[in-house]
């Protein structure tokens, strides 16, 4: 959706505008944990903003870490950046699904190549080859310490882009033992070129957390018959950020370590 037509429409996740029989759960007296009303997953929640405001990360970080742990050990909590894949970019929101829901939540434990970046006392970063986008995780076990982190991972991404604007990012985090786990899938496109095509070269898939976490979802039944590996492959490489990036963005995360 172009700017004008978001402001043009309801939002529909404000308080005022839910629908009559949604019910909700006050989370810390600012968020409504809400049932998604167009689930993919047998328990899938959206967390909501009592308050309209755009949808951003890095002044949010605290309250998506707490979610991630005080929603532990059942569900695990995404995030969709306004420029890759949220619904509502000018209404601040999470979502939950029941942990274990994604394919790279056990793909980064298969024994493939995890390579350290930074490593600190309570805060690491890692870099997962072979996955076929670009993916950075980070494990910590002190709130703080992994605030800190995003936040670092944030400025360089930032600064290769030469803006003040969220970078396109998506980001999905599990507690576990003590710990979060935080994936996150640096974007340099919101959609493939796939999704413009007409006819039937088209396919309508349009990457946020799920489809990044290996989950694709296609709301056409022709464009889910017709997937293959090829054209995921061509998907990832093409809506993430080039790996020369990726690597550059690592070399100065390695800078901070103690």
């Amino acid at each position: 959706m172009d700017p004008a037509a978001i402001a043009a429409r309801p939002c529909f996740l404000c308080p005022a505008n839910l629908p009559e029989a949604q019910l909700g759960i006050l989370y810390r007296r600012q968020f409504l944990i809400l049932c998604n009303p167009f689930p993919i997953f047998s328990s899938h929640f959206t967390i909501s903003s009592l308050e309209h405001r755009p949808q951003a990360i890095e002044d949010n970080l605290d309250v998506f870490l707490y979610l991630a742990r005080d929603l532990a050990p059942s569900f695990a909590v995404f995030y969709n950046g306004p420029q890759c894949g949220a619904s509502a970019p000018d209404h601040l929101h999470f979502q939950a699904c029941p942990v274990g829901s994604l394919p790279i939540e056990t793909e980064l434990d298969d024994g493939r190549l995890i390579l350290p970046i930074s490593k600190h006392l309570y805060s690491s970063v890692y870099r997962a080859e072979n996955l076929g986008r670009a993916t950075l995780f980070i494990e910590g076990s002190d709130i703080g310490a992994v605030k800190e982190t995003m936040q670092k991972i944030l400025a360089v991404m930032k600064s290769a882009g030469a803006t003040e604007m969220e970078p396109m990012l998506n980001i999905h985090a599990t507690f576990k033992e003590g710990k979060w786990r935080i994936l996150l899938f640096p974007r340099q496109k919101n959609r493939p070129d796939l999704y413009y095509l007409e006819g039937t070269e088209q396919v309508l898939i349009s990457p946020g957390s799920v489809e990044m976490g290996g989950l694709l979802v296609a709301p056409v039944e022709r464009d889910f018959r017709r997937l293959n590996p090829e054209i995921i492959r061509h998907i990832y490489r093409e809506v993430s950020v080039h790996p020369v990036l990726l690597e550059r963005w690592a070399h100065q995360l390695s800078l901070t370590t103690d």
